[in-house]
């Protein structure tokens, strides 16, 4: 027996930012269906226990364990989400484990076969006539799964309704970062959109989601016993995490801020308040250019550039080696641990499997990259010639790869000299990464490593 199955919850933790296992498990995460089909069955929706008073449950906690107990394979697309919230959210409630050997991941077969990463998009490309997405119910579940403003009736019954205007927005800050607030009695700030109608038609998205999740497993071919090895280390790998010296983190964290601060009040007295944030680069450039430099970006790669000038005055010198010295510090990675890492103090969920050849087409027809041949010689070609017996730069070392993968058409983008799709992971230091939209809209310029063309 097989089956397919699909979470709904919600929570004031941004998942994007701290990862599928910290977002799990958050105590302020709950739980609020999951939908089961057995292949060839009609899909039942289990109804979390403080959300029946919406909608009675169609399965039993007894039924849904006996399910569990009794498939030999159960699927769901980004598998391990399911398996992070079974762990932290299931098993509290008296649910035995989900045993490795059993979980399929259809968003790994997706992508085997060369196909969206995203449930919806990989539905549609691979039969267009099969039960699609309900996106209608997808704009309800984005609305349902995160918390909201209070309305001007609920502030209206606290004593002070600014100061619950700004507590609100404090707790909501800290909660977005997987942290909990340090106030007492922080949930009374914590309000979500939810009715009883509402719920119901969540019910009906979640219900759809399996029928359409089932097309991916029943239809695209199974992973292959040896590959499916792979997933699994690669599961077993992220439940053990990473360790993360959280303490020592924040201390870095501190300190850095510390030096940002004055540092950016120097450079705030150079320019006469001209330039109160390092952090825009339309008043730096504006500043620049009324000193008489000549530039229209702000990026590390201009400051580098401009600070090579023999005859730039020295409060011009001053303010760029401070801007440059700010840009250099970034906390961002601290603060990533942060987030990521959870109540153990490890951070879960750091590899993605297939993430790095995810089988879709990325780099457009065209783009040139530095490939290195078996003689060591380096070189540029474009994309589409490149051949496997080259190997290709991954931002640390020269690998091997399964060559070029087309699979249709979509809108690019050019920055800094390479085409590509908005979402296109790009580095723009040794260790930094972000997508080429973010850094075109930034004017961030892209990193190309220490290699040189032969």
């Amino acid at each position: 027996m097989k089956s397919v199955i699909d979470f709904e919850t919600r929570s004031p933790v941004d998942i994007k930012t701290c990862g599928a296992y910290a977002y799990a498990a958050h105590p302020d995460t709950e739980v609020m269906m999951l939908a089961v089909r057995i292949c060839g069955q009609e899909a039942r929706v289990w109804v979390a226990p403080a959300y029946r008073h919406f909608l009675d449950t169609e399965l039993s906690d007894d039924e849904l364990q006996d399910i569990i107990n009794n498939c030999e394979e159960i699927a769901a697309h980004n598998a391990p989400f399911e398996r992070a919230i079974w762990k932290f959210k299931m098993e509290p409630l008296w649910f035995k484990p989900l045993p490795l050997e059993k979980i399929r991941c259809t968003m790994s077969q997706a992508l085997m076969c060369n196909l969206p990463r995203k449930l919806e998009q990989a539905v549609k490309v691979w039969r267009k006539d099969a039960p699609q997405k309900d996106n209608e119910g997808h704009k309800l579940m984005m609305k349902m799964s995160k918390p909201r403003k209070f309305r001007k009736a609920e502030l209206s019954a606290f004593p002070d309704p600014e100061k619950a205007k700004a507590t609100q927005e404090y707790v909501y800050a800290v909660l977005s970062k997987g942290g909990i607030p340090t106030i007492k009695n922080y949930h009374q700030y914590i309000v979500y959109p939810c009715d009883e109608p509402m719920f119901k038609r969540y019910v009906e998205y979640c219900r759809q989601d399996v029928v359409a999740e089932e097309v991916l497993f029943t239809e695209l071919p199974p992973i292959p016993e040896r590959e499916l090895k792979v997933w699994r280390l690669d599961q077993t790998i992220n439940d053990r995490g990473v360790g993360i010296d959280r303490f020592h983190a924040v201390k870095i964290m501190d300190m850095v801020n510390k030096v940002e601060d004055i540092l950016t009040e120097e450079a705030s007295e150079i320019t006469y308040g001209a330039v109160s944030t390092m952090k825009s680069s339309k008043a730096i450039i504006e500043w620049l250019q009324s000193r008489g430099v000549d530039t229209d970006s702000a990026s590390k790669q201009a400051i580098s550039d401009l600070l090579e000038r023999p005859d730039l005055p020295s409060d011009v010198r001053r303010f760029l080696e401070i801007r440059q010295t700010i840009a250099m510090s970034s906390t961002a990675k601290y603060q990533t641990m942060l987030c990521t890492s959870c109540y153990d103090g490890r951070a879960h969920g750091t590899m993605i499997y297939h993430g790095a050849s995810t089988g879709r087409f990325c780099l457009s027809e065209g783009s040139m990259v530095k490939v290195c041949d078996d003689a060591g010689c380096v070189y540029e070609k474009p994309i589409e010639n490149v051949d496997r017996s080259e190997k290709v730069w991954d931002g640390s070392d020269w690998v091997y790869h399964d060559g070029v993968v087309f699979s249709g058409d979509k809108p690019v983008i050019e920055w800094d000299g390479i085409v590509a799709t908005e979402e296109h992971k790009v580095f723009i230091s040794d260790t930094e990464k972000m997508s080429l939209l973010e850094a075109k809209e930034k004017g961030v310029r892209l990193w190309t490593g220490n290699i040189k063309s032969t």
